[in-house]
């Protein structure tokens, strides 16, 4: 009862035979009130939710082997949707047949959040980038690119994605005479934190 996330097992007809505290309070039903009831008459989750957890409880006890979930909604009694990822593994008796299954669920709707807005900031850092017809590009202390505009990609003949991730020393442009100054300017850069120009 003191791990956050929730932990739960159930029986071969996926009632709940044992929740932990977590899983109790969060849902704000008590955990005798969930214990033995059929997923049909649970408190919380839609019934198409319900009938997602059921048809993953039946993966497990088919094919005998852990089964992940890495994200799914579950919509509480309050009406919020929170998103969640979930592990489930077969439990079996001192025969090794199945009897049921033991799962473990963490909620990581706050983690989805974060991440969506980071990617909503990087989308438009790239459109900010994309607007500006002059090279653009970020690199990180390796000299591998992280990210360039439309315009350097277009006229090198690549597109921003193609190079993501690339060593300096594999860009196309200029000669490697012309990227090993290039390189330099980069180290100078990383290693003083100063303005590097050329004319």
């Amino acid at each position: 009862d003191t791990i956050p996330h929730y932990i739960f097992v159930k029986d071969l007809t996926s009632r709940y035979l044992l929740v932990n505290r977590a899983m109790s309070e969060r849902f704000g039903v008590a955990a005798q009130h969930l214990v033995g009831r059929a997923p049909e008459t649970l408190p919380m989750a839609t019934a198409s939710e319900r009938a997602q957890f059921v048809a993953k409880d039946e993966e497990v006890w088919q094919g005998g082997q852990r089964v992940d979930n890495p994200r799914f909604q579950v919509t509480m009694p309050d009406g919020a949707v929170r998103t969640l990822r979930s592990v489930k593994m077969p439990l079996r008796d001192e025969q090794g047949r199945i009897v049921g299954l033991v799962g473990v669920a963490e909620d990581i709707t706050e983690q989805q959040q974060a991440q969506e807005e980071l990617r909503a900031q990087r989308r438009l850092l790239q459109a900010v980038f994309d607007a500006i017809p002059t090279w653009l590009f970020v690199k990180d202390r390796g000299s591998r690119f992280l990210m360039v505009n439309d315009t350097f990609a277009r006229d090198v003949g690549r597109t921003p994605a193609q190079f993501r991730g690339m060593a300096h020393q594999q860009a196309p442009q200029g000669t490697a005479d012309q990227r090993a100054r290039i390189r330099q300017d980069d180290e100078a850069v990383m290693g003083t934190g100063q303005l590097v120009e050329h004319d």
